[in-house]
């Protein structure tokens, strides 16, 4: 019957919705440069109250440009054990690249990204528009949730 229009189905969540709903207290993206020294990575983290960042091959937000990541944890490990890893380019201490999924892709394309990755990036024709991570889409689900009930119970 659904498939007739007699019955609607769930409403799909996009992912677009999501990033759209995160504000703007935060650039759309922050990239560290592969060829950057560690510890200006670190610094980039820092500045910007992030755990997490791509690493590009060199300034763009085309999807190829992006090569790898740089987690806090990972780096906190690596200095400590090797405070010269600071002067290190960015390149020979990344991780894998975070995934991409596509701007218009249902937010369940993102979870399941989400569930393997702390963060994926959002792309939109060949671009990166943005980064949404684990905790976006907790806080959006969280707060989208209770809107409806509030009005259901307003009425």
């Amino acid at each position: 019957m659904r498939q007739y229009g007699f019955l609607e189905g769930p409403e799909v969540i996009r992912v677009e919705q999501v990033l759209s709903a995160k504000g703007d207290e935060l650039p759309a993206v922050i990239a560290v440069l592969a060829h950057d020294k560690v510890r200006q990575a670190v610094d980039v983290l820092q500045t910007h109250s992030i755990s997490q960042a791509p690493v590009v091959r060199e300034a763009s937000t085309d999807v190829a440009q992006f090569v790898g990541s740089i987690r806090d944890r990972e780096l906190l490990e690596r200095v400590f054990r090797d405070p010269d890893a600071l002067q290190a380019d960015v390149a020979s201490v990344m991780a894998p690249p975070i995934p991409v999924v596509e701007w218009d892709a249902a937010v369940d394309d993102a979870f399941e990204e989400l569930e393997r990755a702390p963060a994926v990036l959002v792309a939109k024709a060949g671009q990166v528009a943005g980064v949404l991570t684990r905790s976006d889409l907790l806080d959006f689900l969280a707060h989208r949730r209770q809107a409806p009930r509030a009005k259901a119970r307003s009425r």
